[in-house]
């Protein structure tokens, strides 16, 4: 999946406004999952620290950013090192999915949906 990625990616370029409905539809759709189900889901699961987790994710680099303008650089490195811990701890979840899927019977949709959710990943 991640090998195609590129290959749509410039293969999309040719359609600006097309991609651009895309792109806005997409982030739409991700909203959407995130706040009506992830977030709640989660809050049910785990606990009000979930929401608390999900809104610092949200503001908290964003704020540091406005905040310490002055040292914008030094935050923005920051900023990137946390998402790429997120990813780094993202990618192992999702290796222990396929992983789980592949020991458990009739868990195939699991990886699949693994597996498609990378591809966006590698546009």
């Amino acid at each position: 999946m991640l090998v195609a990625a590129p290959f749509v990616y410039f293969w999309a370029l040719r359609f600006e406004k097309t991609w651009t409905a895309i792109e806005k539809t997409m982030v739409i759709i991700v909203t959407g999952l995130v706040t009506l189900h992830l977030i709640p889901e989660s809050i049910a699961v785990v606990g009000w620290s979930a929401a608390a987790a999900a809104i610092s994710g949200l503001v908290l680099p964003a704020t540091l950013e406005y905040l310490w303008h002055q040292k914008v650089h030094a935050v923005h490195l920051l900023s990137t090192a946390l998402v790429l811990v997120g990813f780094t701890v993202h990618g192992a979840l999702d290796g222990a999915a396929i992983a789980a899927s592949v020991t458990a019977h009739g868990a195939f949709m699991l990886s699949f949906a693994v597996l498609v959710h990378r591809f966006p990943v590698g546009i």
